[in-house]
């Protein structure tokens, strides 16, 4: 019914988003220990240089919907790119971590703005028997990122510790590289269509068709159509807070973005290498090919096979998996920094676990989460909807950020992976309670299921 050929770029280049989200996080890793020694920065201050850009992020959130709705998703892309250029290249400038952390607000901003609208232009624009599979690859894109981040800074530290570069030489080249892949998706993001559920949504049915077409829809006005049937109850919507479906829709977003950053994935994008050292990998290259291997290359895989069975087997039993896995990980840690049991082995499982819980994440955790919030609020909520969970996992995300080294230094990590367990058996029991299945449904027909009565009571 669909072009896939098409489809797929699409898709591409809407996701290049998460490419530069998952270079972001994994460039500070390696280019923090030296922005540390250049600025003399305190555990307080490295906290505050990585969550900022996390506070941005959060403020971005509440702008977010409405750039969405008067722009579109695909222009908002394309903003959120420029903002990407401007703010990597700022921060490589910087003169001190004041104008660092400042110019990573703004950075902030551009990454919501970004992770808002892709998910939801990739929901949007996809068939449903592969909307799972397209919505993912926003994830896999960030674990692509996160890996071209890593060895990246490995070249620049490599290049450090050999003194060809001074050390903040190489953390500021670290940062300035990433404006190029900014620039290029600005570049393909121009040449894809607009998401024809929010051109209907701006009454533009006839341009709607066009895209539907272009796609290669045999029935593009059928599906207009559907669209448009949509809206009829939704007519205004602040007034769907009034609504106790979609507030139960906003709890469940709630619940899943809670879920997938208290797992503390981002701990090991920001801290890895300080973790590698812990378990007695002491050189700058030791930590960084590790972090690469375990959360870069073994992120990728596992987010690419969850696209490949996010549609065949759903998404309830790939998140069932992730939990289990990020819970293994977190005990074989929590094993390896053992004070009573530190024995010859304790890297080498400290190592394994760190693989075994990206495993989990990349499965379930990583990409299905975005899969599902950007499927199940109705098309008039759904900006408002998104809005609400991405807010939500910003906040969650600048929690983590601002404690983790915290919690490490009193906890010690041993007591800190024994605190993300029992997170982890909550998480569990809650997607067991309150997680729809949305596999193999269309937009619409997951919005009747939870709607069906009031579109029904309003048409008549």
């Amino acid at each position: 019914m669909y072009n896939k050929k098409i489809i797929y770029f699409i898709s591409f280049g809407a996701a290049l988003a998460g490419l530069l989200f998952g270079i972001d996080m994994g460039v500070m890793s390696g280019a923090l220990p030296f922005i540390q020694k250049s600025f003399k920065l305190t555990v307080f201050w490295m906290e505050i240089v990585t969550s900022t850009m996390l506070i941005g992020a959060a403020f971005g959130g509440l702008i977010s919907r409405w750039i969405s709705y008067r722009i579109g998703r695909r222009n908002s892309i394309i903003w959120s790119g420029a903002i990407f250029v401007i703010t990597f290249l700022g921060s490589a400038v910087a003169p001190d971590a004041i104008w660092l952390a400042i110019i990573r607000f703004v950075l902030g901003v551009g990454l919501e703005i970004a992770s808002f609208n892709t998910p939801l232009y990739l929901a949007e624009i996809s068939p449903k028997e592969i909307r799972g599979k397209l919505t993912g690859s926003y994830q896999l894109m960030i674990a692509i990122g996160t890996i071209v981040a890593f060895l990246s800074d490995t070249l620049f530290g490599s290049l450090v510790a050999n003194n060809f570069l001074s050390p903040e030489a190489g953390w500021r080249i670290m940062l300035a590289v990433v404006a190029i892949p900014a620039f290029i998706m600005i570049l393909i993001v121009a040449k894809i269509p607009k998401s024809p559920r929010w051109l209907v949504l701006r009454g533009k049915d006839d341009e709607a068709v066009k895209v539907l077409k272009y796609i290669g829809s045999k029935k593009s006005k059928e599906e207009v159509a559907s669209i448009k049937e949509s809206l009829i109850f939704n007519k205004i919507n602040w007034r769907l807070l009034l609504n106790k479906n979609f507030l139960y829709l906003i709890w469940l977003g709630f619940g899943l973005q809670l879920i997938q950053q208290f797992c503390c994935k981002n701990t090991l994008n920001y801290y890895a290498p300080k973790l590698f050292y812990d378990m007695g990998f002491h050189t700058f290259q030791q930590q960084m090919w590790l972090t690469t291997i375990s959360v870069g290359v073994v992120g990728i895989i596992f987010t690419y096979i969850s696209m490949q069975l996010v549609d065949k087997y759903g998404r309830k039993p790939l998140l069932y998996i992730s939990g289990f896995l990020i819970l293994l990980g977190c005990l074989m840690i929590s094993v390896a920094f053992a004070p009573s049991l530190h024995f010859a082995y304790s890297p080498f499982i400290g190592f394994l676990a760190i693989i075994v819980f990206m495993m989990g994440y990349g499965i379930g955790y990583g990409p299905v989460i975005w899969v599902v919030c950007a499927e199940i609020f109705p098309l008039q909520g759904r900006e408002l909807g998104m809005c609400a969970v991405v807010l939500t996992n910003w906040i969650g995300n600048f929690v983590v950020g601002m404690v983790t080294l915290s919690l490490l230094q009193n906890l010690g990590v041993q007591k800190f992976f024994i605190l993300i367990m029992i997170i982890q058996v909550i998480s569990l029991i809650f997607l067991k309670l309150f997680l729809p299945e949305t596999k193999n449904k269309s937009l619409e027909e997951i919005e009747k299921e939870f709607f069906g009565k009031e579109a029904n009571a309003v048409s008549k």
